[in-house]
């Protein structure tokens, strides 16, 4: 097989971690913590950037949310929700 700097092979080290060639970040102009979607297929796995665009503040995802279920309780805050998830997510081994 013939590789070309946008068919490089890497290798995955002892912490999970693989070195996507220069060339290739350069190519897709991926900078240092540029982040990227991991996405498992039949026949590898895929990564690309995560699209920023479009995304929707957390107030608006909520109120949707609560519409959807019919939600009658207390509103919480988007703090109370990030507190919240910190609680629960520090509390795990």
């Amino acid at each position: 097989m013939y590789l070309t700097a946008m068919n490089a092979e890497t290798r995955v080290s002892a912490k999970g971690q693989i070195v996507i060639p220069k060339e290739v970040r350069d190519a897709k102009r991926w900078h240092p913590g540029t982040a990227l979607e991991v996405i498992d297929r039949p026949d590898g796995v895929l990564l690309r950037p995560v699209s920023r665009k479009g995304a929707r503040p957390i107030r608006e995802v909520l109120r949707e949310v609560r519409a959807i279920v019919n939600y009658q309780g207390p509103y919480y805050s988007e703090a109370d929700w990030d507190q919240a998830l910190d609680e629960r997510f520090r509390a795990e081994p």
